[in-house]
């Protein structure tokens, strides 16, 4: 647990947020009962330590978090709270995420059991009612520039 937590500290720091999770311990494939002791507990600290810090730079458990590829929950684009509920009500069993949950990418994250927003979710988002229900004209317009300009 305790390299677990160093991790999330150092990611706090601007200069080794970027290698920060790098230094995630990676699984041993090996079969015996070290081995598997070793990955069980690495497992575990990964999902029970705060080490993965969201845009506002706050620690979160990776069952907290999402990795968004789309880059739609950028605030200049649609920000945090419809995607949020959108994953909410359609991903089951239903994520206990945090009130901010997004992550940047990172190939060492995926690795884990952690959500992903990805292009296929964002066309589910789009086209549900209540995404089309609560998306406002203005937030349409702030869509729109995001797309054209990124």
């Amino acid at each position: 647990h305790e390299t677990i937590k160093w991790i999330g500290k150092l990611s706090r720091q601007d200069k080794w947020r970027d290698k920060a999770l790098d230094l995630l311990p990676n699984p041993i494939h090996v079969q015996d009962n070290l081995a598997a002791k070793y990955n069980e507990n690495r497992s575990n600290a990964a999902t029970e330590v705060p080490f993965v810090l969201n845009i506002f730079k706050k620690l979160l458990k990776l069952s907290e978090a999402v990795i968004d590829i789309t880059g739609f929950s950028s605030p200049n684009c649609i920000g945090n709270d419809l995607i949020r509920n959108f994953i909410l009500h359609t991903v089951s069993p239903t994520p206990r995420l945090a009130q901010y949950p997004f992550v940047h990418n990172s190939k060492r994250l995926r690795k884990y059991k952690i959500c992903i927003f990805d292009w296929d979710k964002s066309l589910n988002m789009l086209n549900s009612n209540d995404f089309q229900m609560n998306f406002t004209i203005e937030q349409d317009i702030q869509f729109i520039f995001y797309l054209f300009y990124n």
